[in-house]
This record gives C-alpha cells, structure tokens and sequence, in this order.
C-alpha cells in the first residue's frame, strides 16, 4: 500500500481502504474527553511503507489499550489515510479493525 505524502483536497468525497502491518513504535497515550468521558487511544507504527499516527476512539480504544503494547506487531485497516493539515508529513489512520500477531510460546 503506497501513501503519498500530500494533504487530501478538502472536497475528496472517495475513499479507499487502508491496510497497515507494522511494529509498535510509541506507548500508546490514552486520553478522555472532558465532555462525556469517551475515551481516545494514538500510536505510531513503523509499516513497511512508512510511519502512521493510529487513532481510535470509544470501547475500541480501552481494547486496544489493554491489548497492544510498545513493540507489537500489528495490522491496522482504515477507511483512508488522512493528514491533518499541510505540513503533516506521518498520515493519520482512523482504526476500523486491528489485529495482534501474537507469537507462539
């Protein structure tokens, strides 16, 4: 899967799937909104065609916060890779699904 590096134009109304396999780089930062509490989980992995700022959001980040941890091996599938202005040069990823490679004991 090759992303270009160019911020999408703001009228773009198609999408494309996004996959990304890659290791965990970062600890994963869990934030809630003050608001109504809902919580919010961001990483980056190292896929094999470049970095991504992964996000998700509500019962899916408490998931993936006890789950995948620091070093992982994950794949991560994305409506589309987004950046969130101009001079962003790591796309963001917006997890519809993840999956943990676990290695065997």
């Amino acid at each position: 899967m090759n992303t270009t590096k160019t911020a999408l134009a703001a009228d773009a109304q198609e999408s494309t799937a996004v996959t990304a396999t890659g290791i965990v780089r970062s600890p994963l930062t869990l934030m809630r909104r003050i608001s109504d509490c809902v919580a919010r989980v961001s990483f980056r992995i190292d896929g094999e065609d470049g970095p991504y700022n992964v996000h998700a959001s509500g019962p899916r980040a408490e998931l993936i916060r006890i789950a995948v941890h620091k070093g992982d091996t994950v794949t991560v599938t994305a409506e589309r890779a987004t950046f969130s202005h101009p001079a962003q040069t790591i796309p963001d990823l917006e997890v519809e699904s993840i999956n943990l490679e676990v290695a065997a004991p």
